[in-house]
């Protein structure tokens, strides 16, 4: 048995059917050596679709937690969410014939398609097919470069903890010595040093560049 709730609002007759589709969106490439491989990628959006009986008469088979609706109720809120082109939550909850909850699809989508059948055999109720995509929240990104020069702030800096915090990998500690040896020598003998030791003695104000 379902329960379905299409942004809020509970399906009084659930389809006899529920067909979800998730696709994987893999690619295949040939190389020279290995010849054909798959690249594997996320999976495409998921798509939903079911067809649902919208009764224009109280059966006391329907389910009508918010209180009765005709059909015409319904299919008004359909064509709204389809013609805003926003996204809202569809809900499908599984249960045994006992009461007992299997397990519950709650995505965020959008209706894509809706199409609505009259038909003599239905009597004075709707029949409607419902075609649903999930939909994930996108933006742009702003991704962070890592500096191309970095200012020693303080004598007490070492070239294992400023490789940590700006190249994020402590063992480029003497990649950067390596870089910027005549810098840090210069700076070493102007404080009166005869050398860095290697980078052991830095000085506030050093401008170091990436290695």
């Amino acid at each position: 048995m379902y329960r379905i709730i299409i942004d809020g609002q509970y399906v009084p007759i659930p389809p006899e059917k529920i067909t979800i589709k998730v696709d994987g969106d893999n690619k295949t490439m040939t190389l020279i050596n290995l010849g054909e491989i798959n690249v594997i990628r996320k999976k495409k959006l998921t798509d939903i679709s079911f067809e649902l009986l919208l009764p224009n008469q109280q059966y006391p088979f329907a389910y009508y937690p918010q209180g009765y609706m005709t059909a015409d109720s319904y299919i008004k809120k359909y064509r709204r969410l389809q013609r805003e082109k926003s996204p809202f939550k569809l809900e499908i909850y599984r249960y045994t014939p006992n009461g007992k909850n299997m397990f519950n699809t709650i995505l965020n989508v959008t209706l894509e398609k809706l199409t609505i059948t009259d038909s003599v055999s239905d009597g004075f109720d709707n029949k409607v097919s419902l075609e649903f995509k999930e939909y994930k929240k996108y933006g742009a990104t702003t991704i962070r470069k890592k500096s191309a020069t970095y200012t020693v702030k303080s004598n007490k800096e070492t070239l294992t903890l400023i490789a940590k915090k700006w190249l994020k990998d402590s063992s480029k500690a003497q990649d950067i010595y390596k870089k910027n040896k005549k810098v840090i020598e210069k700076a070493a003998k102007e404080h009166k040093r005869k050398s860095s030791s290697k980078g052991k003695y830095l000085y506030k104000g050093t401008v170091l560049k990436k290695p």
